[in-house]
C-alpha cells in the first residue's frame, strides 16, 4: 500500500535568482557543464528549491548542517577503510549537505540507459562462459578473455539461476562537456556503494527534512524490495524460504560498513568464509547449535578469493568447495563467480561494437573512446597521444590505479611508454571525460564546484512491470561522488572527496514505500515465527562476549583510575596520614586487574611520547591478561598492630578506631630514621604509574588498550547492535581518539575524559539490559560482561585485603573498594559508621541481592550458560555450568567472617587469599571451557588480515 506526501516540487523556468531570495556566491567552471547553474548563469529549474534553502541558510547554517551530517553519519557508525602502507585505517564517511538533483524526465532516460547497458553486459557474460561465440567470430579478442586472470575457466558451462545472470550490477556516469550522459565503468563482481546510498538518503531526510519531502524526491525502498524479490527467486528450485547470508571480507575490508548496514537492513546474516562449510554437496552456516543450511549467498569478496579449492588456493577468505555446490545448483551465488571480467575496460570499450549484434540496437550509454594496447593500431595511438589519455590497468587495484599521463613529468612518461611497450595487453588507453561539476559546501560554508560522478545500481527484476526495464530496475538515484576540489581528475572514495545523495526530483508527489511488501514468490509466514536465536555464528559470538567483557573491563579501570587520581590529588605526606601507602596499594591492585606492573616506576623511554593503536587479535576471546596477583611482602608491615582479630584492620576490633594514626604501632608511621633523619616509610607515588596504566597502548588491559578492543569487537558485530547502541560506541571512539592523543607528560584534565566515558560505558550497559531480546547474542555480551566483573572484583578483593593494614591505611582501602564497586552507599545503609572487613567481603562476595557481588554474577552466569545450545548429552550439566556450580558451592560453604579472619602471626587473611585464589582459577577455567566450547574455531591468520583489501570501492 501507497500513500502520497502532500506538496510536490514547485515547477518554473531556470530564474537566475530562486524566488526572489539573494543566492549564496557561486562560479561554474568554464567551459565544463554545471548541474547547479545553465550555461547562462542561472538556476536551473530542478535545483530551485535547493537554491532557495540555501540562500536561507546562509554561510552559517550550512556549516551548522555539515556538523549535523557528520554527527549522525558518526552515530550510525558510517565508515571507510582506507588502506595505506599496508596498514588498514578506519575514516569516517563524508556527505555534503546539498544533493544532487536530477529531473524526473531525464532520470527516466538514463535508467532505460542503464537498463541496456546492463542488459548487454549480462548477454556478454553469458556468453563468455557459454558459447563464447563473440570470440570465435571475432567481435572480442581472444586474449582479452582467456589471457586475463580474471577469467575464470572453472565457471565455464554453469547453468545461471534465471533469465538474467547478474543480479546486481552497478554503472558509474558523468554528465560531459555536452550535457550527455556518459558511462566510465562498471562494477559487476561485488558493486559497493548501495549501503552507503541508503545511510545517505536516511541523514539527508533527516537534516533537510521539508526540503527532501516538498522536493518529490522518488523512493528507494521499491528498489530493496525488488532485491528481496530477486533474491528469494534466486534461490534453488524448491526452495521457498531461502536461508540468505552476505558473505563479507571482514571487518578490514574497505566496505565493511555498508555490508553491516545492508544485512540488517535487509535481514539477512552476514557471515564471514570461515562461518560457511561446505557438506553433502551443500553449503553450511557454522551456528551455536550446529549447522543450517545456506542456499543464497550474496557475495562481497571478489572472484577469485571465493574458494581456495578451485580459485586462489591461499585464500582465507571464501568457502572450500562453494564452487562445486554452485555447479550442482545446490547454492545460488550472487552476481556469479566470474564476472569480474566484464569489468575490463578493454572487454567495456567494445561494447559499443557488441549492442547491434547482441540486441539488434545502438548503446544509448556509450563510454569513452577506448583503446585496448594489446592490438598494435592502438598502442601507437596511445603513445603517440599518450598526454591526452587516462592510462588503465587491465587488472585494476588499489596499488596499480589508473594514470593521468598530463600529471607527469618528462621522466614519469617516459618510463610510462616504458611499462605499455613491455606490456601492452595489460595496459588501455581512454579519453579523458570531464565530469560535470556540483555545488559542494566548504569549511568556510561557502559553495565550490567539484566534479560528480553518479553510481548507478540495477537489479534483476522479472515480476514487477512498473518502473522495469529490460528485466532490470534502477535504483531512483544512486551514489555521487565528488572530487576533493575543482580540479580534481580521480574521483575515488580513497581520496579526499566527499559524496551526495542523489535526488530525482519529480513533478508528481512522491510515493511512500516499504520494502517489505511481500513479493509474489514470498508465502505467508505463519503467525508465530520460527526460534531462531540459536542460528548465531561462533565468530559472532566470540566477538559479543569480547564487547562485554571489554566494556567491564574499562569501566572497572575507570572506576580505579579516577580512585587513583582522587588519591593524588590530596597532600600526600610520608608516614602520617597512610594516603602514601594506600595509595601505593591501590596501584598495585591496579595492576592486578589490568595486567600493569605497578612494581616500579617506568622509565621515561617506557611512556610513549604518542600512543598508537595496536594491531590486536580480534579473534582473541581473551583480551584481559590473567596475571599473578601482587601482594605486598608479610614483613612490609610487621609493625602493624598486633591486637588485630578476626574482623580487624578498619574499625575497633583492630584497635584504631577513628585515632588509628596515634598508636605506636600505625603502619602509617615510619619503622625508624636513618641516613641523617629521612624517614625510611613508603615512598610518595606519582602519577606516572597511573598515567602508563591509562595511556599505554601496548599495555595489556590498560584503558586505551581495552577500549580499542572493545571498539574492534562492536566492528566486528556492527550489523547485531542498534542505531542508539552504535552512537554510544561512537562517543567512546571518539574519546579513546582524545585519550590516544593526549600528551603523557601529565594527567591534569583527563577527569572529565574519564566521566564521559563511564558516562558512555553506563549507557551501553543499560541499552543491552533494557532493549536486547534475551537471545544468544545478547547471552554471550552479558556472560563476557558478568565473568569480567566477577574475575576483576576477586583480584581486587585479594590485591587490597589479603594483607591486614592497620588504621585508616584500611579505612581508605576499604571505602575505595566499597566506591570502585558501587557498593559504598549500601555499606553505609547496613554499617553506619563503622568501616569492617567482613561487612565489606559479605556485600561484595555473598550478597546475592548485590548487582555487584561475586555471587550475583555467578548465578547470572550458571543461567546464562544453562539457556545456551548444550553440547553435552542428555541432562548431564555442561562442562561450564559445572565450573560455575563448584564455584558457587564452595562460596556458599563460607562464610565473611571465615574470610575476613587475620593470622596474627603473619598478619594475614590466608582463608580469602585461598578461596578466592581458588575462584580466579575456576573462572580461568570456566573461560578456557568457553573457548573449547563455542569459539574452538575462531583463528584469525595473519594472512587473512593480509587479504582484507577486496571490496570495491564505491
Amino acid at each position: 500500500m501507497t500513500t502520497a506526501t502532500s506538496v510536490g516540487p514547485l515547477e518554473g523556468g531556470d530564474l537566475p535568482n530562486a524566488g526572489g531570495v539573494p543566492q549564496p556566491e557561486y562560479c561554474a567552471v568554464p567551459g565544463r557543464t554545471d548541474e547547479y547553474l545553465g550555461p547562462d548563469g542561472t538556476v536551473r529549474t530542478r535545483w530551485q528549491q535547493v537554491a532557495a534553502e540555501m540562500a536561507g541558510l546562509g554561510p552559517s547554517g550550512l556549516i551548522a548542517r555539515r556538523s549535523e551530517v557528520a554527527r549522525l553519519l558518526r552515530n550510525e557508525g558510517a565508515t571507510y577503510n582506507v588502506t595505506r602502507d599496508n596498514q588498514s585505517r578506519r575514516q569516517a564517511w563524508s556527505l555534503d549537505p546539498l544533493p544532487l538533483v536530477v529531473e524526473a524526465a531525464e532520470w527516466s532516460s538514463l535508467e532505460s540507459a542503464v537498463a541496456q547497458r546492463v542488459r548487454l553486459l549480462d548477454l556478454v557474460f553469458a556468453d563468455l562462459y557459454g558459447e563464447r561465440r563473440l570470440v570465435a567470430e571475432g567481435h572480442i579478442p581472444a586474449e582479452l578473455v582467456l589471457g586475463h586472470p580474471a577469467f575464470l575457466r572453472a565457471c565455464a558451462g554453469m547453468d545461471p539461476s534465471g533469465p538474467r545472470r547478474l543480479f546486481l550490477t552497478a554503472v558509474d556516469v558523468v554528465r560531459d562537456r555536452s550535457g550527455r550522459f556518459r558511462a566510465i565503468g562498471d562494477r559487476a563482481q561485488a558493486p559497493s556503494g548501495l549501503g552507503y546510498a541508503l545511510v545517505n538518503r536516511t541523514i539527508l531526510s533527516r537534516v533537510l527534512p521539508n526540503l527532501h519531502r516538498e522536493s518529490g524526491v522518488e523512493r528507494l525502498a521499491g528498489f530493496f524490495r525488488s532485491i528481496r524479490s530477486g533474491v528469494a527467486s534466486a534461490a534453488p528450485e524448491g526452495v521457498d524460504e531461502p536461508r540468505v547470508v552476505i558473505l563479507t571480507p571482514g571487518p578490514l575490508s574497505e566496505t565493511y560498513f555498508e555490508h553491516a548496514y545492508l544485512a540488517s537492513y535487509l535481514g539477512y546474516a552476514l557471515v564471514e568464509g570461515r562461518d560457511l562449510v561446505v557438506n553433502n554437496n551443500r553449503v553450511w552456516l557454522r551456528t551455536l547449535a550446529g549447522f543450517d543450511p545456506v542456499d543464497v549467498v550474496i557475495r562481497r569478496v571478489d572472484d577469485q578469493w571465493c574458494d581456495p579449492v578451485e580459485l586462489r588456493a591461499d585464500s582465507l577468505l571464501g568457502v572450500p568447495g562453494l564452487l562445486e555446490v554452485a555447479r550442482r545448483g545446490r547454492v545460488t551465488v550472487l552476481n556469479p563467480l566470474g564476472t569480474g571480467v566484464i569489468e575490463d575496460p578493454a572487454l567495456t570499450g567494445l561494447l559499443g561494437t557488441l549492442a547491434p549484434i547482441l540486441l539488434g540496437e545502438e548503446l544509448s550509454l556509450p563510454g569513452p573512446e577506448t583503446w585496448w594496447c594489446g592490438r598494435p593500431e592502438s598502442l601507437s595511438h596511445v603513445l603517440a597521444h599518450l598526454e591526452r589519455l587516462i592510462l588503465l590497468p587491465v587488472r585494476p587495484s588499489p596499488s596499480q590505479p589508473p594514470v593521468v599521463a598530463s600529471t607527469l613529468s618528462a621522466e614519469g612518461l617516459d618510463d610510462l611508454r616504458d611499462r605499455i611497450r613491455a606490456r601492452p595487453g595489460a595496459w588501455v588507453g581512454q579519453e579523458i571525460i570531464e565530469p560535470s561539476t556540483a555545488p559542494t559546501v566548504t569549511d568556510a560554508g561557502t559553495l565550490e564546484p567539484r566534479p560528480a560522478i553518479i553510481r548507478s545500481f540495477a537489479v534483476a527484476d522479472e515480476h514487477t512491470n512498473a518502473g522495469v526495464h529490460d528485466g532490470f530496475r534502477i535504483l531512483p538515484g544512486g551514489l555521487t561522488r565528488v572530487g576533493a576540489s575543482a580540479d580534481s581528475v580521480i574521483v575515488s572514495s580513497r581520496s579526499d572527496g566527499t559524496s551526495k545523495d542523489t535526488w530525482v526530483a519529480s513533478a508528481q508527489p512522491a510515493l511512500q514505500q516499504s520494502p517489505w511488501l511481500r513479493s509474489a514468490r514470498t508465502t505467508v509466514r505463519p503467525p508465530v515465527v520460527a526460534d531462531t536465536s540459536t542460528l548465531l555464528p561462533g565468530r559472532v559470538a566470540a566477538q559479543l562476549f569480547v564487547l562485554g567483557r571489554t566494556a567491564e573491563h574499562s569501566e572497572l579501570v575507570i572506576r580505579l583510575i579516577r580512585t587513583v587520581l582522587a588519591r593524588l590529588d590530596q597532600p600526600l605526606a610520608v608516614g602520617v596520614d597512610g594516603g602514601a601507602e594506600s595509595l601505593q596499594v591501590l596501584l598495585m591492585a591496579l595492576g592486578a586487574v589490568s595486567g600493569f606492573d605497578p612494581v616500579s616506576e617506568p622509565d621515561e623511554e617506557e611512556v610513549p611520547s604518542r600512543p598508537t593503536t595496536p594491531t590486536h587479535d580480534l579473534a582473541r576471546v581473551d583480551p584481559v591478561p590473567s596475571p599473578p596477583v601482587p601482594v605486598p611482602d608479610a614483613d612490609a608491615d610487621a609493625d602493624a598492630d598486633a591486637g588485630a582479630g578476626a574482623d580487624a584492620g578498619a574499625g575497633a576490633d583492630a584497635g584504631a578506631g577513628a585515632d588509628a594514626d596515634d598508636g605506636a604501632g600505625s603502619g602509617s608511621r615510619p619503622a625508624d630514621e636513618a641516613g641523617g633523619g629521612r624517614p625510611t616509610g613508603p615512598e610518595v607515588p606519582t602519577d606516572r604509574r597511573a598515567m602508563a596504566l591509562l595511556l599505554d597502548a601496548g599495555v595489556d588491559g590498560s584503558l586505551v588498550s581495552s577500549l580499542g578492543l572493545l571498539v574492534e569487537a562492536a566492528y566486528s558485530v556492527r550489523e547485531q547492535l542498534s542505531s542508539d547502541t552504535w552512537q554510544l560506541v561512537g562517543d567512546v571512539e571518539e574519546e579513546l581518539a582524545r585519550l590516544r592523543n593526549r600528551p603523557p607528560t601529565q594527567l591534569v584534565g583527563v577527569q572529565s575524559s574519564l566521566q564521559r566515558l563511564l558516562q558512555a560505558l553506563l549507557a551501553l550497559s543499560g541499552l543491552s539490559a533494557e532493549n536486547m531480546e534475551r537471545d544468544s547474542a545478547w547471552l554471550f555480551l552479558d556472560a563476557g560482561r558478568r565473568l569480567e566483573r566477577a574475575q576483576s572484583l576477586v583480584r581486587l578483593l585479594r590485591s587490597l585485603l589479603v594483607r591486614q593494614r592497620a588504621g585508616v591505611v584500611e579505612d581508605l582501602l576499604l571505602e575505595s573498594l566499597l566506591k570502585t564497586s558501587e557498593s559504598l552507599i549500601i555499606f553505609r545503609r547496613r554499617s553506619g559508621p563503622i568501616m569492617h572487613v567482613a561487612g565489606a567481603i559479605d556485600l561484595l562476595v555473598y550478597d546475592a541481592a548485590n548487582p555487584r557481588s561475586v555471587i550475583y554474577q555467578l548465578d547470572r552466569l550458571f543461567n546464562h550458560l544453562a539457556d545456551l545450545p548444550r553440547k553435552s548429552p542428555g541432562q548431564r550439566l555442561g562442562d561450564g555450568e559445572q565450573l560455575v556450580l563448584r564455584t558457587t558451592t564452595m562460596l556458599r560453604l563460607t562464610d565473611a567472617g571465615q574470610l575476613a579472619a587475620v593470622d596474627r602471626a603473619t598478619r594475614r587473611r590466608a582463608e580469602l587469599d585461598a578461596v578466592l585464589g581458588r575462584v580466579d582459577q575456576l573462572l580461568a577455567e570456566l573461560l578456557d571451557s568457553l573457548r573449547s566450547t563455542f569459539f574452538s574455531h575462531e583463528r584469525l591468520s595473519v594472512l587473512a588480515g593480509l587479504q582484507h583489501n577486496l571490496g570495491r570501492s564505491p
